[in-house]
């Protein structure tokens, strides 16, 4: 039987795909967290730095990865997220070519949040976050819905440090920040681009109102949260990636909201969503807990991926009847057969990414769905 998307997407290659690919390159030469009613809500209130894009000098501060790419300052009326202008960069999606927007910020002494609105032609698996001085890369990931404004506000604390760098004091400290990095993750060589989509063509990746902020309203709920808070899918930015040609809808679900994850088995015979959860202390977690539903009777297969790409997994059965709470014990995730881990145990201080993914293949009718709520360590 194929395995899951595990091994293709953690820390190894998705964490660290934005800076692999990108090295790579230069040596070589829908969740619905849009703001609502059409309006941009406004910048994060505290002192902050960074891009309006009002003026051309915005502008110039940056780069593309992508030779071929174009960047311009879009004025036309209703262009921007905010004020009068947006930066617009316009590629030819194909596979190898490696979608990366790079900035060099103001000078800034105290952050606490990244923010930014973006948009893009089609759905888009998109990672950012900032870059040391000392080369350490923070980052994190979110799925855009295409054809619209999204804004994604999220606290510093909860960026991830990438596979491939390493920080001395492993902690990021903003005042270290020398970069700004966001890119579209589509169109990865091989098995890679298989999971996180691909995209032919002409396209447009729309960007305003960059800012890093000292203010902290608005961010992820749970971020250095006691209880080990993943992720509830209330707040505005719901970091998450779609993978194996699944499409993430922000639904309404109780009194709150939920992840509903909708996959049609064409693209893959597993297909999800991945969470980072790299930014959490798990040394005390015992296990894990989520809120699941289904059209169906599926099978979801869950797995924890460590830094050095050891990957433990449960598989569990979710009932087409009411969202219920699913507890995993920690102790309970098997080592995978086709992964290997010298002490032969998980290490809760070194898992950086939760894989959750259903077999479509045992799905009556499709497209089917699960829905995704309350992610929390305990």
């Amino acid at each position: 039987m194929r395995k899951p998307w595990t091994g293709l997407l953690l820390p190894a290659l998705v964490i660290a795909a934005c800076s692999a690919v990108a090295q790579d390159a230069e040596e070589g030469g829908k969740p619905r967290f849009f703001f609502e009613g059409g309006k941009a809500p406004a910048a994060p209130e505290g002192d902050g730095v960074g891009f309006s894009f009002e003026a051309d000098a915005d502008l110039a501060a940056w780069q593309a990865l992508d030779a071929e790419a174009l960047i311009e300052r879009d004025t036309a009326p209703g262009a921007a997220f905010a004020g009068e202008g947006c930066l617009r960069m316009t590629c030819v999606a194909r596979e190898g070519a490696f979608q990366q927007l790079t900035a060099r910020p103001p000078t800034v002494t105290e952050a606490a949040t990244l923010a930014f609105g973006i948009r893009t032609d089609l759905p888009t698996n998109l990672s950012f976050g900032v870059v040391e001085g000392g080369g350490a890369f923070y980052q994190q990931f979110a799925a855009i819905p295409g054809g619209q404004w999204t804004w994604v506000s999220v606290p510093l604390a909860s960026l991830v440090l990438s596979q491939d760098t390493q920080d001395a004091s492993g902690r990021l400290e903003p005042e270290q920040i020398a970069e700004i990095r966001l890119a579209d993750l589509a169109n990865l060589p091989g098995p890679l681009g298989d999971a996180l989509g691909r995209k032919t063509g002409v396209q447009r990746l729309c960007l305003d109102e960059v800012v890093l902020s000292s203010a902290t309203e608005g961010t992820v709920a749970g971020a250095g949260d006691p209880r080990l808070f993943v992720e509830g899918f209330e707040g505005e930015s719901v970091m998450a990636l779609a993978i194996g040609g699944a499409a993430l809808e922000r639904v309404a679900e109780g009194d709150g909201h939920a992840l509903r994850v909708v996959a049609d088995g064409r693209a893959s015979r597993w297909q999800g969503c991945v969470l980072a959860v790299g930014q959490l202390d798990l040394r005390a977690a015992s296990g894990l807990s989520l809120r699941l539903g289904a059209s169906e009777g599926l099978v979801v297969n869950v797995t924890l991926e460590e830094r050095d790409g050891s990957k433990y997994s449960q598989r569990i059965g979710v009932a087409a009847d009411a969202p219920s709470e699913k507890t995993i014990p920690l102790d309970a995730m098997i080592l995978e057969t086709d992964s290997a881990d010298e002490n032969g145990r998980l290490d809760r201080d070194q898992a950086r990414v939760l894989v959750i993914v259903a077999d479509m293949a045992r799905a009556v009718r499709l497209p089917a769905w699960f829905s995704l709520d309350d992610v929390r360590f305990e």
